[in-house]
């Protein structure tokens, strides 16, 4: 087995399908000793080597899969252990006074592998550098808005998914292929799918302000459906033809609301959903109101 190699695009995808089976492997410390000193290793342990900046970004024995120099590698136990001893002064010592040499957070290194699974361990340094630190102390505020921008979108779409599948199935259709098909199946809402599928997207795009209209064009979207939802769950359940006559006048706004998003739906399919979202108003509201402040709340002036 080689000591140090770049890691291969295949290598890589299966690393990551180690970790999405076994999260508690790739997220397990490594205990190395040099100098009558321990050093606990793990996903985002940052030290100084005598080549650049070492990022750890999983362990999954008996490899070690680490950043450096805007390249990813695997290292086996014995070759890292060497690493460590060579570095010993750099570890285990107190490195708050130094930024380039912090840990990275669980999200940032998932984001990492998310954007790295696009466009490959080679090119992975022309969308995060040469530094991971750095890319992530310069970019801190902006990541953590696009993190809670998915996260709100995600509840969204799972809300709507359960409670308005006949509109659900337009806005999949629409708005999640390519990159974004992954928010339209069935996922988990942890940390760990958020960073990791915000990365890809940064992966795909590559550019914040490309990247930042394809996420509040969804936004958008959503927003005028929630507000649709929201109209119709107020309605109540009509009964009198009068009643009925006002809401197939108001389904025909919203038909025409959404297809200026590009959302195609009969008058019918609307009305459809009236029942439902009156018995579930409550929990649309919350997801509405959540997707509003995340976005809205994000374009308020600092003082």
């Amino acid at each position: 087995m080689q000591a140090t190699s770049v890691v291969s695009s295949m290598q890589l995808q299966n690393l990551m399908k180690r970790g999405e089976q076994a999260p508690g492997e790739s997220r397990k410390q490594l205990v190395l000793e040099s100098y009558h000193t321990r050093h606990y290793i793990e996903a985002g342990a940052t030290f100084q080597s005598e080549d650049g900046v070492v990022t750890v970004l999983c362990v999954l024995d008996p490899e070690i899969c680490y950043f450096q120099g805007g390249l990813i590698y695997t290292a086996n136990k014995l070759h890292f252990h060497r690493m460590v001893m060579r570095a010993a002064r750099g570890i285990g010592k107190d490195i708050s006074g130094s930024p380039s040499l912090r840990p990275l957070t669980p999200m940032e290194i998932e984001f990492t592998l998310g954007a790295v699974s696009v466009v490959g361990p080679l090119e992975c340094w022309t969308i995060v550098g040469n530094d991971l630190v750095r890319f992530f102390t310069e970019n801190q505020k902006r990541i953590d808005e696009w993190n809670l921008r998915i996260a709100a979108l995600l509840i969204a779409r799972m809300v709507l998914k359960k409670y308005a599948g006949v509109i659900y199935e337009r806005v999949s259709l629409s708005l999640m292929g390519g990159v974004w098909s992954n928010l339209s199946g069935e996922i988990a809402t942890d940390d760990t799918f958020i960073g990791r599928f915000t990365g890809r997207l940064w992966g795909s795009y590559r550019s914040e302000a490309v990247m930042g209209r394809a996420i509040e064009e969804r936004w958008a979207v959503f927003k005028c459906v929630f507000d649709i939802l929201e109209s119709l769950g107020n309605i109540g359940t009509l009964a009198d033809e009068n009643q009925n006559g006002e809401l197939h006048v108001q389904a025909e706004g919203f038909v025409r609301s959404l297809r200026q998003h590009g959302i195609g739906i009969s008058r019918k399919d609307i009305c459809s959903l009236l029942e439902v979202t009156h018995h579930h108003l409550p929990l649309i509201n919350s997801a509405g109101t959540l997707l509003n402040v995340t976005f809205e709340g994000c374009h308020k002036p600092e003082n």
